[in-house]
């Protein structure tokens, strides 16, 4: 099969699979929370930033809203006192 064929075959898979997702809102959005609960547990959550972004993008492209992620807030705290920030290591490349 040439590739012309199969870009035009895989564009009508994802223009009847985005009406599908219009026509059934609750249906795709259950189908795409299994789909990326599966994908993270079988990357162990290394790449689970990625799975949310796709899940979001999929949920526009397809016309329903996925929930919005809880938000979430780290605290930095960096010392003030030059003295207790730990050196600079020595680099080999000339500053100039």
């Amino acid at each position: 099969m040439s590739l012309i064929r199969k870009l035009a075959a895989l564009g009508v898979a994802a223009e009847a699979a985005r009406r599908y997702a219009q026509k059934n809102p609750e249906k795709a959005r259950e189908l795409t929370e299994k789909a990326a609960s599966f994908a993270d547990q079988r990357t162990s959550g290394k790449y689970h930033g990625q799975i949310e972004s796709v899940k979001r993008k999929l949920a526009d492209l397809g016309g329903f809203t996925a929930p919005e992620p809880p938000l979430t807030a780290q605290a930095v705290i960096t010392p003030t006192d030059p003295a207790a920030a730990p050196p600079v290591p020595p680099t080999p490349y000339k500053r100039g």
